[in-house]
Order: C-alpha cells, then sequence, then structure tokens
C-alpha cells in the first residue's frame, strides 16, 4: 500500500506513489489514526518512508524528530526535504547503520510488501528505547470486497489497495496478532479504517447477493474492515491490556448436529404448511362444491327460461289476446313503456292499445276492446307476502304514481269479473315486450294500485 519499503523491490521498479492526503492527513485515514498515537516530541523511525508525506506530516504537527528508511533512491531523494535524516536500503541489510533509542517506530502499510516480516519485525524491536511503541497499518484481505472477489474466481490485483500488486503477505486479524506474537510482542487492533464493499477498488456489488448469504459474510466483524491499526511493545516491558488474544471465528463452519437441526425445523416448518395447504384445499372443495350447485340452479334456472321462450304464444292465442293500457301521465316513460310497448305487441299480432284513466270515454273502449276473464286484484295487504310474490313471479309495475283505487279502474275490474275470456289488464307498460317473448303476464297486486294478467299456462 503506501509508503512502502520493500526488500523485495529493485531500483528498476517505479518508485512508490506520492499521496498526498499523507501531508495533512484526516482523522479518518490509517494516517490520521496513527498520527494520533504518536506523542509529541517523540523521536520516530519511518519505515517505508517513501517521498516524505508522513514524516513531514509528524514533524509538523507532533513535533517529532523523524529518521526515514526507504529503499528506492529517488523516493529517498525527495524525502531527505522533509525528514530530519534518511537511510537509504532496505531495512533487514541495513542492520549494522540502522540507529536505536526510538520512542515509536511507524510502519505504515510495510509488512506486507516484506520477504520476511517476522525477521524485520524482531530487528525493529531492538532499536526501540525501553518503553517504545511500534505502530503499523495493515491492509485486511478479508474484507467483504477481497471475498466476493474470491468468489467470483478472481484475484485482482492492481497498483494500489487490498490487492496492490506489490504485496507478498496478505493478513487477517488473527495472521497480524500471530506474526507480532512470534516476533516476540505483545500486540493489539488499536483501530480500524472501514471502507463500505460498494466503495472499494472492487466496487462490490451487494444487491447481486441472496440475502441469506449477505447475512453470513457479514458475521465477520472485520467484513468492512479495510485496514487494522496496531500498536505493539516487546515483551519485555509489555503492560496489562497491551496484548489481544487471537479472535475466535464469529461465522464457525455448521457441525452435524446443527445442520440435523436446522433440517428438523424446516421439516416441521414444511409439515405445517402442507397441513395449512390441506385445510386450505379442503375449505375451497367446499366453496367450489357450493359454488357448483348455485352454478347447477343457474343453469336449470336458464334452461327453465329458454324452455319458456321456446314455448311461445301461438299464432292464435296471441290472436285471442287483448291488453288495453291505462295510463296516468304523458311523459317519456309513458312514451316507452306504453306507446313502444303498443306497437311491439302489435307486431307480433297481439291487440293492444292504451288509453288515460280520466279518459270519459274508458269503460265504453273497455267494453269494446277487451274481454277479460279472472282479473285479479291481489287483496294481499302484507308488504312481506308481496315482496315474496314478486320473487315468484314476473311483475309488471308503475314507476310513477300508482292509479287511485277509487278511479275507474275499479269499475273497469268490475266488469271485467263479469267477462269469461282469457286476456290481461296492466297500468303499466314495463317489461311488456320480454313479457310477450316469454308469453306470460303473471298477476301482481297492491292495495294502492291494479293491475290485471295474462297467463300462458291457461
Amino acid at each position: 500500500m503506501e509508503e512502502a519499503s520493500q526488500d523485495a523491490r529493485t531500483d528498476g521498479e517505479k518508485p512508490p506513489y506520492l499521496n498526498s492526503q499523507a501531508f495533512d492527513p484526516a482523522p479518518e485515514t490509517s494516517w490520521g489514526k496513527v498520527l494520533r498515537m504518536v506523542p509529541p516530541g517523540s523521536r520516530v523511525l519511518d519505515v517505508g518512508c517513501a517521498y516524505g508525506a508522513f514524516s513531514s506530516a509528524l514533524r509538523r504537527l507532533r513535533a517529532c524528530h523523524v529518521t526515514g528508511v526507504e529503499v528506492n533512491a529517488e523516493a529517498a531523494r525527495v524525502a531527505r526535504e522533509h525528514c530530519d535524516e534518511v537511510i537509504e536500503g532496505d531495512v533487514l541489510a541495513l542492520r549494522s547503520r540502522l540507529p536505536g533509542g526510538f520512542d515509536v517506530i511507524v510502519a505504515a502499510d510495510v509488512l506486507e510488501h516484506l520477504v520476511e516480516p517476522e525477521h524485520a519485525l524482531r530487528l525493529l524491536a531492538s532499536r526501540l528505547k525501553s518503553g517504545g511503541v511500534l505502530l503499523a497499518s495493515i491492509p485486511n484481505v478479508t474484507h467483504l470486497s477481497v471475498v466476493l472477489a474470491l468468489a467470483d474466481g478472481g484475484f485482482p490485483r492492481s497498483r494500489e489497495g487490498l490487492l496492490d500488486s506489490t504485496h507478498l503477505r496478505f493478513y487477517g486479524e488473527g495472521d497480524v496478532l500471530a506474526l507480532f506474537h512470534q516476533a516476540g510482542y505483545a500486540v493489539r487492533i488499536a483501530d480500524r479504517v472501514t471502507l463500505d464493499p460498494r466503495l472499494t477498488e472492487f466496487k462490490s456489488d451487494l444487491l447481486s447477493l441472496p440475502q441469506a448469504v449477505l447475512d453470513y459474510l457479514e458475521r465477520n466483524p472485520n467484513a468492512d474492515t479495510y485496514q487494522f491499526i496496531v500498536r505493539a511493545v516487546p515483551r519485555e516491558w509489555a503492560q496489562p491490556g497491551d496484548d489481544q488474544d487471537a479472535p475466535r471465528s464469529s461465522a464457525p463452519a455448521p457441525s452435524a448436529v446443527s445442520i440435523r437441526e436446522e433440517l428438523e425445523k424446516l421439516h416441521a416448518r414444511l409439515s405445517a404448511s402442507q397441513r395449512d395447504v390441506s385445510a386450505l384445499h379442503q375449505e375451497m372443495g367446499k366453496y367450489h362444491q357450493a359454488l357448483t350447485k348455485a352454478a347447477d340452479r343457474l343453469e336449470t334456472q336458464r334452461n327453465r327460461r329458454e324452455s319458456r321462450v321456446a314455448q311461445r304464444l301461438s299464432a292464435a292465442e296471441r290472436k285471442r289476446l287483448r291488453v288495453l293500457f291505462i295510463c296516468d301521465r304523458d311523459d317519456a316513460p309513458f312514451r316507452y313503456r306504453c306507446v313502444n310497448a303498443v306497437r311491439q305487441l302489435r307486431a307480433a299480432g297481439v291487440c293492444a292499445n292504451f288509453s288515460r284513466v280520466n279518459s270519459p270515454g274508458l269503460l265504453e273502449e273497455l267494453d269494446q276492446l277487451l274481454d277479460l276473464a279472472n282479473v285479479h286484484r291481489d287483496s294481499c295487504k302484507s308488504r312481506g307476502r308481496r315482496e315474496r310474490s314478486r320473487k315468484r313471479q314476473f311483475t309488471l309495475r308503475a314507476r310513477g304514481p300508482m292509479l287511485d283505487a277509487k278511479r275507474p279502474p275499479d269499475q273497469i275490474l268490475c266488469r271485467a269479473r263479469k267477462r269469461q275470456t282469457v286476456t290481461g289488464l296492466v297500468t303499466n307498460a314495463r317489461y311488456a315486450d320480454d313479457a310477450i317473448q316469454r308469453g306470460s303476464f303473471h298477476p301482481v297486486g297492491s292495495s294502492a294500485g291494479w293491475w290485471g294478467f295474462f297467463d300462458n299456462q291457461r
């Protein structure tokens, strides 16, 4: 990563890149976190100082005396402008030239570039004065973005980042702690630099993952840890709290017992679901049976209606039929229900006409045109019985004002009862066109009005 000193790198390789953020590091960056841990006025050895950007920050912001170590000649030349002293060369090769007595040694993104990082740590421990500390930043290879890249079948190396092409070593949290323990240090992860997997150089697409897989991967406590900030001290002067045990796996591989228990739970849930489905199936069967019966009833009724339509009045019956519409209004319903109905009845061969209730010649016209028999006035006074009657019978009923029982219709009914022929008498022509097609006027009455009837079952 940044400010790397590499014993694997030669002078012929590209020099380390310069990151301007190291000159004035933000608190959330690895430089800012390491800088905050350096006591002011410390004597610091900056291993892998590159162009001296972080060394400059140590001198300006913490008033430190800084000695830099850099393997690249070009970078070392620039770093001399920002360090009190620069030693050019590989850190292991400088054993005899490397001074000691430092309060702090900084190895910012260095150890992952070394062939033998454990040997380098042992050497650096000998250059600390008693009570001194070594601070390091190390990239986390268990970051979720790296895991997803590996799961996708790739190992994408780059000029910088978690899989920098110059990295020779790769560390997770346990690996970092093990490395320092083996080198004789008490060590702990003092801080972390975190970064959302979608914002790394890999631009991980988390939305493409099944939620169960994402939940499992995020059980890793370092899933968003981009870099570890490490504080280490040689064991000779380590204090309580300086050391940290290796972390236990937070996502252990499932055992056969746990798998069996999970399968049993799933089986129980499946059985419960099957029972629910069976109950729903039975319920749907009941509804289906009820719907089938209802459909059968409707089909029977339809067949009956079709049968009745098929049994229309014969020509002789239509010739015998006489219909007189007696009306008490002269509006659009009258024109449609009476005048139009008369036309339809006449077109069907029925003798039909209409008259107004206040016509002075109504009774004479009735004697001339109608030969009535069985004209019934409904004697039902109960509304409930009338409703049941309407449900059973085809109703001819006026929408407008009902005829007054004290008006001529009473006389008409009286005259009608004296005649013995089959015909009908109505006060309104609603449904008359449909009635003649079906072949029946059914008797229906009201205490406030009257109707005659024609019955094709005679």
